[in-house]
Formats: structure tokens, sequence, C-alpha cells
């Protein structure tokens, strides 16, 4: 899946085809009872699907981090991993090894957490990285930062009444992730 970041949907594709002599139906099984076929942070469409002979279907495996998942993820290991069950019926199931790299975010984090950061948040390594809980910096740079940009006069009169334009909130998130120029 390659990188997997806060916000941004990141996909591959899946060319299944129907060799066979008769209808085939598939579908993406979990790993364990009760559970969900996916993690959290990936989606899949279409989940199932009939496929008559010499028919094909592209499936879609879609990344898409959102502040629940995010918050968990920073939490974890860099290197996102999942085995993936494609069943068919009446035949057999395939595994599908599905690996990605989490890129962390400061967003959807806890203020203390940030406070504990040693530099940017993506230049974080491991957990193990972090200054220890009670050498914690004053402020998050991350808000620091944001309110110095503006405070320099970058800030309209509308800023907060509208939505903002998706480049400039996706520029200033990048920034704000690995300390480039706001």
């Amino acid at each position: 899946m390659g990188l997997v970041s806060y916000k941004r949907t990141t996909s591959q594709t899946l060319k299944l085809t129907n060799v066979g002599q008769g209808p085939c139906a598939y579908r993406f099984l979990p790993l364990a009872p009760d559970t969900a076929a996916h993690p959290k942070w990936m989606r899949i469409q279409p989940m199932q699907a009939i496929l008559l002979p010499g028919e094909s279907v592209q499936v879609t495996l879609a990344s898409y981090v959102d502040r629940e998942t995010a918050y968990k993820l920073n939490l974890s290991q860099k290197e996102l991993r999942t085995t993936l069950i494609l069943h068919t019926i009446l035949g057999k199931d395939h595994f599908i090894s599905v690996v990605a790299e989490y890129q962390r975010t400061c967003f959807a984090n806890k203020l203390l957490w940030l406070t504990r950061l040693p530099g940017p948040v993506r230049s974080l390594d491991s957990l193990d990285d972090l200054r220890p809980q009670d050498q914690p910096i004053n402020a998050p740079r991350e808000i620091m930062r944001l309110i110095n940009w503006m405070m320099s006069g970058y800030v309209d009169d509308g800023m907060f009444a509208s939505p903002g334009d998706e480049e400039v909130i996706n520029a200033i998130r990048e920034s704000q992730l690995t300390s480039g120029y706001l």
C-alpha cells in the first residue's frame, strides 16, 4: 500500500477474473470470529461479488486514517501489516498480504504526548525516542508554530468563518508534520 497518512486516501487495485466454467462467488473473511475482514485504516470495495465465466472485477483496497484511527496508530509501530482472506465459494481461500508504512501525525493526539516529541513527529523513529514523561517541553512545537504563523499576518477576517481550501490545509498539515516552511 505504500505510505499511509492522516486524512489522505491511498489505494491499490486487484483484478479478479473467473477463469472457471461456472459462476464464482467470492467474499473477504475476517481472520478471527467477531472481527472485521480488514483493519480500521483499510476499506475494500466490493467486499463480495458473483462473477460469471470470463468476467472480471476490480477490487479496490483503500487506506484512510481518521482521527480515531490516527490516535491508535501513533502509539504503535510505523509498519502496518495485515492478511486478507479472499474466500471463493466452493473453492479455496486465497491469502493476500498487505504491508504499508504509517506516517505518524501530530493531529489527533493528546497535547501531553506532543510535548514529549523530541522534534517533528515524522522524525520519530521509535516510541522509545519520546522525552521522559517528567521532562516534557512547555508547549507543543506544532501549536506554537501555527500560532506564530497566524500572528505574522497570514490570517484574514474570514479564516474561521468558512471551510478552507483543501490544498492550503494539506500544505499547512504537511509543514506541521515535518517542521517545513509555513
